[in-house]
């Protein structure tokens, strides 16, 4: 089993011996090397997932998903060829390698969102924000950002907006502009770009001093073909930069830097 050291105690108790735990939580009985060879490959992704699955012979993945150094692994086993998503709740989610348990479909996430919804709201599971208590807010916003690894930003615009709606906050106004910039990324790789700008739109009223949705909005306004447009946005991604590294990068892209050269001498 996959694992990262902070669910490693439980699943040795919960699993051994039936199942063989990759990192105990206990991290001092392992030596350096090895220490080092999970930080650079399971947590940093220094090799691809399926290459993983086979030098390790892991079979599943149970990934806390909540925690900080998940994030990448999360998104490198749900991206991979060779896994699969099984299950997830509001804490954990578990990858099957293609060809194991094969009694477990791959999951159909908004459904399963879906339930784990229906299950907030009865009060089974999840937990509602009250006035004065910031720690539930974090529960959400977990949540949002593991549903944006799976590439369904949609349905974490959906759990942000929960409690955006209750009475938003700094860390909610970040979490919906994140949650509008991806769905406007996973629309472009639909071949949606109409309603990729409206979502950048939003990405930008909510945190408008944030580049990046104003360099997506250049990109698609350079494809319509309205370069004066494109233009504008692009001004404003230059105001938001105060690094000329990130200047650099824009000028020399391909299109956007096109775009600057040709009016670098217009106000």
């Amino acid at each position: 089993v996959l694992n990262h050291f902070d669910n490693g105690g439980y699943l040795l108790y919960r699993l051994y011996p039936r199942h063989r735990v990759f990192m105990a939580g206990n991290t001092s009985m392992y030596p350096s090397s090895f220490l080092e060879r999970y930080r650079r490959e399971v947590v940093e992704g220094s090799i691809s997932a399926g290459r993983l699955a086979e030098k390790y012979k892991f079979q599943t993945a149970i990934i806390d998903h909540s925690t900080l150094e998940a994030g990448g692994t999360v998104t490198r086993l749900q991206r991979s060829k060779d896994w699969r998503l099984i299950w997830f709740d509001r804490v954990a989610a578990i990858w099957a390698v293609h060809g194991a348990a094969p009694e477990f479909p791959e999951l159909d996430v908004a459904r399963r969102y879906r339930e784990l919804d229906q299950e907030r709201v009865e009060g089974q599971g999840g937990s509602v924000r009250r006035p004065g208590s910031r720690r539930k807010l974090y529960p959400a916003l977990n949540m949002a950002r593991f549903l944006i690894r799976l590439d369904r930003a949609d349905l974490a615009l959906r759990e942000i907006s929960r409690l955006y709606d209750q009475g938003p906050d700094a860390q909610l106004v970040e979490a919906m502009a994140r949650g509008h910039y991806y769905r406007a990324v996973e629309l472009l790789e639909q071949g949606e770009p109409e309603q990729a700008r409206g979502e950048l739109m939003q990405a930008v009223t909510f945190s408008p001093s944030e580049p990046g949705p104003w360099i997506a909005l250049a990109r698609i306004e350079v494809e319509s073909g309205n370069r004066e447009l494109a233009l504008i946005r692009l001004r404003e991604a230059l105001r938001r930069m105060p690094d000329d590294h990130q200047r650099d990068m824009i000028l020399a892209d391909p299109v956007l830097g096109k775009v600057l050269r040709e009016n670098q001498n217009n106000p």
